[in-house]
């Protein structure tokens, strides 16, 4: 995949981009929920009926692994895409 060029004069700090990345990640996939659920409760976490809840978190630990590599733009931009108040 060819890397998305930064405008002139978009640099988030290092706590920009991971308060960035977190508010999009909890935005799109609620990562407070499954953090309480794995932390606090193994064995609800490991359950075979729990097998959704743990492929979806899989998923957004890849999608975190993206905004981590991800230009600033693009998190910029991807915040600007959040319905307000998420």
């Amino acid at each position: 995949m060819k890397p998305i060029p930064e405008p002139t004069g978009v640099r988030l700090t290092a706590d920009a981009r991971s308060r960035a990345i977190a508010r999009i990640m909890e935005a799109r996939f609620m990562l407070t929920a499954f953090d309480q659920i794995r932390d606090g409760n193994a064995a609800s976490w490991i359950a075979p009926a729990n097998a959704m809840g743990r492929g979806i978190y899989d998923q957004a630990m890849l999608e975190k692994k993206r905004l981590q590599r991800a230009p600033d733009a693009l998190l910029c931009a991807e915040l600007a895409d959040l319905p307000p108040g998420r």
